[in-house]
């Protein structure tokens, strides 16, 4: 049987990687804003409770508003950060996450060359790189 014609196409396809750079980005910076939010969340009871005159124990956050526990008292968080910025003691934080595990997102890149038989010659027909924003056809 033969297998290749005389300008025999061997081309190599991939599916299509259901990933996103959004995928990569979350595993390495998400941890780090939740964390850090919840510092400022932990920063903002204190302020808050001394501007609704309530324990910080009886604070909570919803929805971005301050509230105390069992009432209908509540501030909202950007009125906490202003008054935190006046008084000198800004919500502002910093929050470097180091991972416990890698994330390793992928890609691949494929060739198509058409050989002729005869003389052996290689020709580039195209060129297709896979990465994790999605397929790009280079060629």
């Amino acid at each position: 049987m033969n297998v290749l014609s005389n300008r025999a196409k061997r081309s190599v396809s991939i599916s299509a990687l259901r990933r996103s750079s959004a995928s990569h980005n979350k595993a390495t910076i998400s941890t780090a804003i939740w964390r850090a939010a919840d510092i400022i969340i932990e920063k903002g009871k204190r302020i808050a409770a001394e501007a609704l005159e309530a324990a910080e124990a009886d604070i909570r956050f919803e929805e971005g508003r301050f509230i105390v526990a069992g009432t209908d008292r509540a501030i909202d968080l950007l009125r906490v950060a202003a008054i935190a910025h006046e008084a000198g003691d800004p919500l502002d934080t910093y929050y470097a996450w180091t991972r416990e595990w890698m994330t390793f997102p992928n890609g691949a890149h494929v060739v198509e060359v058409e050989i002729d038989r005869d003389t052996g010659e290689v020709n580039l027909a195209g060129y297709t790189a896979v990465a994790p924003p999605g397929l790009h056809r280079l060629m």
